[in-house]
Order: structure tokens, then C-alpha cells, then sequence
């Protein structure tokens, strides 16, 4: 039996994380938050997620140091990534063969982004409860 897709959303913004998860729930999608690199790579080590959305801008290079660290956890993470930049040209593939998404984009994008991971790997999304109030 499958189970739900659970995304790692990464970003120095709660309210983006918030956001994001929102919208990714009302998709069937489970998502964990993390609001700066180091926690991300604390969840990686006991979480299994199946994709990771971060934003590019973390300070620091952070999300250089998460994508290493997922991909040193389980390198078939190389590629279950999305970037969400203000300086890119809307979904477009970056080198590692990750997607990045320029911001400001709309919601559609970021579910295309999704299924277009999902499409290329195992993980796969299925349909969960929806919370109480939303459509």
C-alpha cells in the first residue's frame, strides 16, 4: 500500500512555510518544516521525506549544505529537489537536475514542479484526508 508524498519544505519564513504546506495538503500532500538548514538536516537524518522544496537564498549557503546532506543520507535524493529562487527563470532544470521555481510564482507551478518529481521517481502522491474548512 502506498503511502502519502511528504515533502521537507525549507525557508527562513514561517509564513512561507505555512503557505506552502497549505496548499500541499489540499494536494494530498504531507509536508514537515524547517525554518533554516540546520534543522532541515536534523529532519533528514530521522525523517524520510520524498522530496525537498528550499529556498535557494537560505543564508549561509544553506541550501547547498541540505541538498549535500540529503544527498550523502540517500543519493536517490539527487534529483527530489525544488528551488524556489527571485532570480530565475521559472521552472527551469538547474545542473543537478533539479527544478527551480522563480519567485513570485503561482500554485500551479509548484504542483506541476511536484508531479514532475513524482513522474521521474518512486514517490508517488496519494490522496489523504483533507483538514476541516478547506475546499
Amino acid at each position: 500500500m502506498s503511502k502519502p508524498l511528504l515533502v521537507l519544505i525549507v525557508d527562513a519564513e514561517p509564513t512561507i512555510c505555512d503557505l506552502f504546506a497549505d496548499y500541499l495538503h489540499e494536494l494530498g500532500i504531507n509536508s514537515v518544516q524547517a525554518y533554516g538548514a540546520a534543522e532541515a538536516c536534523a529532519i533528514l537524518k530521522d525523517v524520510r521525506v520524498d522530496l525537498v522544496l528550499i529556498d535557494h537564498e537560505l543564508p549561509q549557503n544553506g541550501a547547498s549544505a541540505v541538498y549535500g546532506a540529503a544527498v550523502t543520507l540517500r543519493p536517490e535524493m539527487h534529483r527530489r529537489f525544488i528551488f524556489t529562487c527571485t532570480m530565475a527563470e521559472p521552472l527551469k532544470r538547474v545542473e543537478n537536475g533539479c527544478l527551480l521555481l522563480s519567485k513570485p510564482f503561482r500554485f500551479e507551478e509548484l504542483a506541476r514542479a511536484v508531479r514532475s518529481i513524482c513522474d521521474r521517481s518512486s514517490a508517488r502522491i496519494v490522496p489523504q484526508a483533507r483538514r476541516a474548512g478547506l475546499p
